[in-house]
């Protein structure tokens, strides 16, 4: 109750301060009204225990989706407050030929996201499997300041599409079909470059350096330094603590061998059985809202839940990802209403979060994107911050976020009622 009312005074533009046992505040004229004044005496003890606890710039962007640059926005977040960082930042290869995708995301924002993190914090950060691009990425990471000797994690999955060049068939169309020469059919079958279908995505893993001398004395003074490992065991079937994590996650039983999951190797990796039965270990209020999903990547319903006012919109190409200019395949036209070219899927960004944070812990995403970690987040009992500078997005993202906060609701409802 106390957390909910200190969000409605930020938003109200009201500056707090505890001094001593005394709760201070300035508050814009005609605001404070005797309702709200009644409320804040009789939640006076929760407040006071809150702002000493964590500074109240963070109160004031908890929980919210704020419109901005990065950078700009964690400016205003104080030092060592967020417990993690879960982001799918741009990648730095014009994905789509959208221009916030056309290079790597800068160091500023990355030294911003180093200072607000407690020490020992974790940062989970998608980034292309291109090897210029990650690479880059995890350079520019170690140089702003962060711990990056860990392995990274490779995401595998089965509905990527192909994107590669056809040269054969761009010659054919140059020259015409009775202009085929020796020459070119030195050629049929090859194409551009190396384009492989995209069947694998990187999530680097970092940490802000510690402040104690190790591991163990810096998860006995903050928490932090330590990954949950056992809470994203892979579970061997519905009995059991589960496999010990390994650096692969797999959707879509991609390792197998067509006989099902018994007979193949996704099982020892399967990012849809962790979502199916170790979740069902996470506290009560978590278990009661979480969507146990089986999808290789975000599903329709997922993707455009709450997104019902928003026009559709055509996307040219088999799928969304694929650019036309390389296309070698019959282009048909794809209508979404969630137009982010890149949604994760709620499960992945719940496993990552599980990795690294606890119940009621701060997880920041300062490339929002349309939502999705801060979907995970609240899902999880995870307050969070998240930024988007994309007007379009963050408007994708906030109705997302409500969309699942009121089927949250009418959940915890549900089983209420049948108790």
């Amino acid at each position: 109750m106390a957390e909910t009312l200190l969000k409605k005074l930020c938003a109200f533009g009201f500056q707090l301060k505890s001094e001593g046992q005394n709760l201070n505040y300035t508050v814009p004229k005609g605001v404070l009204t005797p309702a709200l004044l009644g409320r804040i005496k009789a939640c006076k003890k929760g407040l006071l225990d809150l702002i000493r606890a964590l500074p109240i710039e963070v109160h004031r962007h908890i929980n919210q989706v704020i419109q901005g640059d990065a950078s700009e926005v964690l400016r205003q977040i104080p030092d060592n407050c967020i417990d993690q960082l879960v982001t799918d930042p741009p990648y730095g290869i014009k994905f789509m030929g959208k221009q916030w995708d056309k290079a790597l995301t800068g160091p500023e924002v990355w030294k911003e996201c180093l200072r607000v993190l407690k020490p020992g914090s974790f940062a989970f950060i998608m980034a292309s499997p291109r090897q210029d691009v990650s690479s880059r990425m995890t350079s520019m990471l170690e140089a702003v300041g962060f711990d990056t000797g860990f392995s990274s994690i490779f995401w595998t999955y089965a509905s990527g599409f192909p994107k590669a060049h056809n040269i054969s068939k761009i010659v054919v169309r140059r020259q015409g079909e009775k202009k085929i020469t020796s020459e070119v059919r030195r050629i049929v079958g090859s194409y551009a470059g190396f384009q492989p279908k995209p069947a694998v995505e990187v999530i680097i893993v970092a940490m802000k350096p510690r402040a104690e001398k190790t591991y163990t004395d810096q998860a006995l003074a903050n928490g932090k330094g330590i990954t949950w490992l056992d809470d994203c065991a892979i579970p061997y079937d519905s009995e059991g603590p589960g496999r010990f994590p390994a650096n692969l996650l797999v959707s879509d039983n991609v390792l197998d061998n067509g006989k099902g999951c018994q007979d193949g190797y996704s099982r020892f990796f399967s990012l849809d059985a962790w979502a199916n039965l170790h979740l069902r270990e996470l506290p009560e209020q978590v278990q009661e809202t979480f969507p146990l999903l089986i999808v290789p990547k975000a599903g329709k319903r997922e993707r455009e839940g709450g997104l019902e006012d928003i026009p559709e919109k055509v996307i040219k190409g088999r799928d969304p990802g694929q650019d036309q200019r390389n296309n070698a395949f019959k282009p048909r036209p794809t209508v979404r209403r969630n137009n982010h070219p890149t949604v994760k899927p709620i499960q992945l960004m719940a496993y990552l979060i599980t990795m690294g944070s606890r119940v009621n812990d701060i997880v920041i995403d300062p490339f929002a994107g349309s939502g999705t970690t801060l979907i995970s987040a609240r899902k999880l009992g995870r307050r969070f911050v998240g930024i988007e500078q994309e007007a379009e997005y963050h408007e994708i993202a906030t109705k997302r976020l409500l969309h699942h906060t009121m089927q949250m609701g009418k959940e915890q409802k549900q089983e209420r009622e049948n108790v």
